[in-house]
């Protein structure tokens, strides 16, 4: 795994893996977390395709008039994917 760089101070991470399973790489952060710091905390990882799907599928993008650096996405592990 290539060295992350810390994207917010909300935790957000970006970096790049030879490993192919988000699922692997999920357990793996979490497993390291737990051993370094003593406490555990949910982690998800996804792909930048995943990504870049997300922030597509927003249907404020295509609105007029819409200032795109205003707007955010919120990831929830917990929740299934909801359609509006």
């Amino acid at each position: 795994m290539a060295v992350p760089k810390l994207m917010s101070k909300a935790g957000n991470v970006i970096f790049e893996s030879e490993q192919k399973s988000p699922t692997e790489l999920s357990n793996k952060i979490e497993e390291k977390i737990q051993h370094t710091f003593g406490f555990s905390v949910p982690v998800f990882v996804k792909t930048s395709k995943e990504i870049e799907q997300i922030v597509g599928d927003n249907p404020l993008v295509k609105e007029k008039g819409i200032d795109h650096s205003k707007l955010h996405v919120t990831l929830c592990p917990m929740l299934r994917r909801i359609r509006l």
